[in-house]
Formats: structure tokens, C-alpha cells, sequence
């Protein structure tokens, strides 16, 4: 149902009640529903962000109620989506979220509750870049923020005394290719960069910028990673995914003075070389908007090449 922007009678005093209600565990059903409540009235919450700060507590501990995780992460999302002023408070809540994913896989104390899954992770993390896409170009720093840790845990699975699981480096994999699809970096006009260098500042950061950066940085290891499990299909599909996200070819050669067809090719014997294994390998292919899946077999593939 519409609820415009200037209800002032029945929402705000639902919106005013739901933290006020009391965590009983045996009805988490009730807690469930206003979790879903929260998420669609996000676009009323963005219009009155006093009560907002109230809300994204009782969803934060939501996440940690079995029945409750997955529509807190819907909420959470929505929510991310269309407020704009949520500041640091959701790089916060997903630094809870790493910390207590890294207690409970290093089997200290505080993180032995941990039960968020990982397409309730993905859901969060989704709606943090989306949150702060557009204060990166003036802080680069939240980059760092969002991909230390994936990078540290990478580093740690591509260390040759370590054996981390297909399911681990899926997981991984999955959380870099969501924070390379969501973080959507503004393309800075050619206006800024002239006033940036003007007031003696750094070259603002571009979306091609940072996933040069990111991959290069990553794939050493990534590379490390799939000739762990070169016949894991999983591990394979979520790279071949990643291989897709890191386009459109053009933007990104626009960065590196090559061509289209050069990238695109260094792109493809990267597959092959990783998955030359196995019997077959997903190429990702995207030119402009159009994004194609196709299965190759090995040896055609490099005959295409």
C-alpha cells in the first residue's frame, strides 16, 4: 500500500513502537514481520531520519535470530538503498558482521553464535556499498575498509600450508565479486579532476581505478585459489562470475590505453589459463550492456583465441 512521504498519523507511531518491543524468542515470527515492515517503508524512514536511528539497532540484532536474519538483511538493504544518511553507521554494522564471522571461524569467544548465513551476509554487504557509492570518490578509504578483510582472508587461504574448502573460497570469491558489482564509484568529470588539481589535491578515484587496483592486488591469489580445487565447479562458476563484474571491457581499458579486443582477450586466455583443467569453463563476455554466458569447450576456446 502507498504511504506518501507526508503521513504524519499511523507510521510514525509504528515506526516509534517497533523498537520498544521486547526480544522474546519464541515469537520471532512477530519480530520477522516488522523487520519486513521497516524494509518497505524504507522510502517514508529516508524522509524522517529520526526515526531511523532507533530502527537500525533492533534490525542489527536481528541478524542474530534464526527466523529474523533474512528479512533484517532485506531490510537492512532497502533501507541502504534509499536513505543517504546513514553515515558510518553501516560500515559499523557490517564490521560487526566481520568480526563476529572471524570469531566464530578462529573458534574464540563472542562469535560462537554466529548463524548468519551467507546470502544474508551478501544481502547487507549489498546494501553498504550501495549506501556509500557516493561518498568514495571524496574518501577512498572506505574501499580499504570494505576489502581488507576479504583480501586478508584471501591471502590466508593462498598460503601453501593452508587447505581452506571449496565452500570458504566460494564464499570469499562471492563477497568480492559483490563489492566489486555494487560499488559504484560516480565517473568524476573532467571539471572535478581539473578543480581537484587545482587545489594541489590526488586524481579522483574512478570505477576503473579501483577494480585495476582491486584486481591486481587479488588475482595472484585468486589465481593460487583455483588451481586448489581446479575441478570444483562451484569455485569455478563464482570466478567466472567475478571475471564478469570486473566490465565493461571498455571501461575498464579506458584506464590501461588498450584495446577493447586486447583486453578482451587477455581476459579470456585468464579463463582458460585457470580453468585449462577442466573440461569445460564459463566464459563471461560483456561488451557495453549486453552480457552473454556462454559454455566453451577448452580447445575451441583457444582455437577462438
Amino acid at each position: 500500500m502507498y504511504i506518501p512521504p507526508d503521513e504524519t498519523r499511523t507510521i510514525p507511531f509504528v515506526m516509534g513502537l517497533i523498537p520498544q518491543l521486547p526480544v522474546v524468542s519464541d515469537v520471532p515470527l512477530l519480530r520477522a514481520t516488522t523487520c519486513l515492515v521497516v524494509g518497505k517503508y524504507a522510502s517514508w524512514l529516508s524522509k524522517h531520519p529520526p526515526y531511523l536511528s532507533p530502527l537500525l539497532p533492533y534490525l542489527a540484532q536481528s541478524l542474530s535470530i534464526p527466523k529474523c536474519a533474512t528479512p533484517a538483511a532485506v531490510a537492512i538493504r532497502e533501507i541502504c538503498e534509499r536513505c543517504d544518511t546513514l553515515g558510518d553507521t553501516v560500515l559499523q554494522l557490517y564490521d560487526g558482521i566481520v568480526v563476529a564471522r572471524a570469531q566464530h571461524n578462529n573458534g574464540g569467544g563472542g562469535g560462537e553464535e554466529f548463524i548468519l548465513d551467507l546470502k544474508n551476509e551478501l544481502e547487507v554487504l549489498e546494501g553498504v556499498c550501495k549506501s556509500v557509492s557516493g561518498r568514495v570518490m571524496i574518501d577512498p578509504t572506505i574501499i580499504q575498509h570494505l576489502a581488507q578483510p576479504m583480501i586478508d582472508n584471501l591471502r590466508a587461504m593462498s598460503a601453501p600450508d593452508a587447505n581452506p574448502s571449496p565452500k570458504n573460497i566460494s564464499s570469499e570469491v562471492c563477497r568480492l565479486t559483490t563489492l566489486v558489482q555494487h560499488l559504484r564509484l560516480p565517473r568524476p568529470s573532467q571539471a572535478q579532476q581539473q578543480q581537484q588539481q587545482a587545489i594541489g589535491g590526488t586524481r579522483l578515484l574512478n570505477r576503473s581505478d579501483f577494480i585495476l587496483s582491486l584486481m591486481h592486488e587479488t588475482w595472484p591469489m585468486l589465481d593460487i585459489l583455483s588451481q586448489k580445487y581446479p575441478r570444483d565447479f562451484n569455485c569455478g562458476e563464482k570466478l567466472c562470475r567475478l571475471h564478469m563484474w570486473i566490465g565493461p571491457v571498455h571501461t575498464i581499458t579506458s584506464a590501461v590505453d588498450q584495446s577493447n579486443d586486447n583486453q578482451l582477450l587477455d581476459i579470456n586466455i585468464i579463463s582458460v589459463s585457470v580453468f585449462g583443467e577442466r573440461n569445460y569453463i564459463r566464459v563471461w563476455k560483456r561488451r557495453y550492456t549486453c552480457q552473454v554466458a556462454v559454455w566453451y569447450d577448452v580447445e575451441s576456446c583457444i582455437d577462438c583465441l
